[in-house]
């Protein structure tokens, strides 16, 4: 009973909404609160019953936005017919079910199937991911989201030059090919919200709300509304319960909320001003966060340091996503982890010294040292 009521329960949050359930509804969702530059969009598509919220009364537009969840939304904006939706699950219901896709899902699987927003090997790579899992769900990044949302929009390519990306080089080509096209039709930035992509990072629910609003934008024929930078500057304060070590894609969490940050160039410091030259010398402490066009700039600790450190030492699953040139080093993307300083999602380059393929499995144990980890032991599962 209690995996059938979490099943129901993330299938509520996309049942169509009554009329007057707008975002100034949403608990968690103010015009003028962190997430502000999102409220206008979710409000649109709240009223035209394409993207809801939860039972609770939240809209939780920090949240990461799960590989169904963008299914649904998808088939939501494209509004198909009856007539379509059933000559979808007719063409598609015995391969999805295959696949172990829930009940709640079944139908827009089937719709984006037949759109070609998916293929059969996208799936494929989802139950094997993780992605379709109820718990412990493995959230699709920025990148895949991109190249979903690209080809059920089926927008022209556009021209590369338009996309100023500071880290246009870690796009992978197919995301850039309908990158082009989303942000010439004014539906992505062409700088992203702080002149960087993120392709290695889940998409938020208020993310995927503007980009929804936007395609209904652009479908009217009219101007987009310029949003502005993703998240005003502000100072956010809260326990640092967790750090995902990713280079310039790293993200800390601080009371329960993800936020982006430069691992390289953050600003850290105790609460007398002394440089702390380890991140991980915060984790569990109260601090004090600079907030800059959604990145974390700086952080302060607001108690005295503690004695005790992190604990170094981690083990994880994770999927082989590429393999560099060279053959040696591999992007993998953690499926579980029993670190919260490499939490499940993230993505990394590691070196090893067996033979691998892409979509392989793998188990690593190894020790995380000055934010390098070090004596990984890996194998096959």
């Amino acid at each position: 009973m209690k995996k059938i009521y979490k099943i129901l329960l993330i299938a509520i949050s996309f049942l169509m909404l009554p009329t007057g359930v707008y975002a100034k509804s949403f608990t968690d969702l103010k015009s003028h609160g962190e997430y502000g530059w999102a409220y206008d969009a979710v409000d649109n598509l709240s009223e035209k019953n394409i993207f809801g919220g939860y039972p609770d009364g939240t809209f939780k537009p920090h949240r990461a936005v799960s590989f169904l969840e963008i299914m649904q939304v998808i088939k939501n904006i494209k509004n198909p017919s009856r007539d379509e939706l059933r000559a979808a699950e007719d063409r598609y219901y015995s391969l999805v079910n295959i696949y172990n896709v829930p009940s709640w899902a079944t139908e827009a699987v089937c719709y984006n199937l037949s759109i070609d927003a998916i293929t059969e090997k996208t799936l494929e790579a989802a139950e094997l991911g993780g992605f379709l899992r109820d718990e412990d769900t493995v959230f699709p990044n920025r990148n895949s989201v991109t190249v979903y949302f690209g080809r059920a929009f089926d927008l022209p390519q556009g021209n590369m030059a338009n996309l100023r990306h500071n880290d246009l080089d870690k796009i992978p080509q197919m995301t850039k090919d309908h990158l082009t096209g989303l942000v010439e039709a004014g539906i992505y930035a062409a700088t992203g919200s702080d002149g960087y992509f993120n392709g290695s990072k889940y998409i938020r629910r208020s993310e995927v709300a503007i980009i929804a609003d936007k395609y209904l934008t652009y479908l009217s024929g009219t101007s987009p509304v310029e949003t502005g930078n993703l998240i005003e500057n502000k100072v956010v304060k809260g326990v640092l319960s967790a750090v995902n070590l990713n280079g310039s894609n790293s993200t800390v969490t601080i009371d329960g909320k993800d936020y982006n940050t430069d691992i390289n160039s953050v600003k850290l410091s105790l609460m007398d001003g002394q440089a702390v030259d380890n991140i991980l010398n915060l984790i569990n402490h109260e601090v004090e966060g600079s907030l800059e066009f959604g990145n974390i700039t700086s952080l302060k600790s607001l108690e005295e340091p503690q004695e005790k450190g992190h604990d170094n030492k981690i083990e994880f699953s994770a999927r082989v996503i590429r393999i560099d040139d060279f053959g040696d080093l591999y992007d993998v993307q953690v499926l579980v982890s029993n670190n919260p300083l490499i939490a499940s999602g993230t993505s990394l380059k590691i070196k090893s010294d067996i033979s691998l393929r892409e979509e392989d499995l793998i188990k690593v144990k190894a020790n995380i040292v000055d934010r390098e980890l070090e004596d990984m032991k890996i194998e096959k599962l």
